[in-house]
């Protein structure tokens, strides 16, 4: 997962999923990477995919099918305005990465961002047997829990993410619980997959809260990994806090 950047010094952000010039950060894109030891080394060598779905370009290319949708569904896809998913599937070295996009100008634009993607595939999933398949799957996680509330703290001196669970604690543990005990192929094929989280900042940095985290060599990335199933039962795996270096 390559996670929510800070915003620049210009206050202005954009996210460039591959590159980024280094007078801004890379904004986030809760980018999902499964490792997934299942795939048939018999088989011969499978699908490669590199795919990006700007939802801008498809409020044009479906304007008139959208205008005719109910006023309530129209609502739930103004949600996706200035987003994009980008997904990559290499099958012969077994990895699948999803990444979710926007630009922001500020943390507050991100308050709601997990309401407003489940907004969206609820309307897009219903009757649709999608809700059935993830429910309890990995990828119900992929944006986290909207019931969770995640706050992002940016200053001059410091960056954290905190995450304050609102869930019940009996419900996560049934969940993970009825998902260790499955038996479905779906289920099996996620039970080693991890959340890989990097940030980039325009500082360097001096500190981390997170055990075993690598710092790149001019420090101002930081990448740490947790286990999915960890983070379903206790999302606050993925907070972190990190203090920047006196310049």
């Amino acid at each position: 997962i390559g996670n929510i950047m800070p915003p620049s010094d210009s206050g202005n952000d954009d996210m460039d999923y591959d590159e980024y010039d280094e007078n801004e950060v890379e904004e986030e894109t809760n980018e999902s990477e499964f490792k997934n030891d299942d795939f048939d080394e018999s088989e011969e060598a499978g699908e490669v995919v590199d795919t990006l779905i700007v939802f801008d370009d498809l409020f044009v290319q479906y304007q008139d099918s959208i205008a005719a949708l109910p006023e309530k569904e129209q609502k739930a896809l103004e949600n996706l305005r200035g987003m994009y998913v980008r997904m990559n599937i290499n099958e012969p070295e077994k990895l699948f990465k999803m990444g979710i996009g926007m630009p922001f100008e500020s943390f507050d634009d991100l308050k709601d961002i997990q309401k407003r993607v489940k907004e969206a595939r609820d309307m897009n999933s219903k009757d649709s047997g999608v809700d059935q398949m993830t429910e309890n799957s990995p990828f119900s996680g992929l944006m986290g829990n909207e019931d969770d509330d995640v706050r992002y703290e940016w200053s001059a001196h410091s960056f954290s993410r905190t995450t304050v669970v609102m869930r019940e604690t009996d419900s996560i543990a049934n969940a993970i619980k009825e998902m260790e005990q499955s038996d479905s192929e779906f289920n099996e094929s996620f039970k080693e997959s991890s959340y890989i989280i990097s940030y980039s900042f325009p500082k360097r940095i001096k500190s981390t809260s997170v055990e075993g985290a690598v710092i790149s060599e001019d420090r101002k990335s930081i990448t740490y990994k947790a286990s999915w199933f960890n983070f379903i039962a206790d999302p606050r795996l993925l907070d972190i806090m990190i203090e920047f270096e006196n310049e």
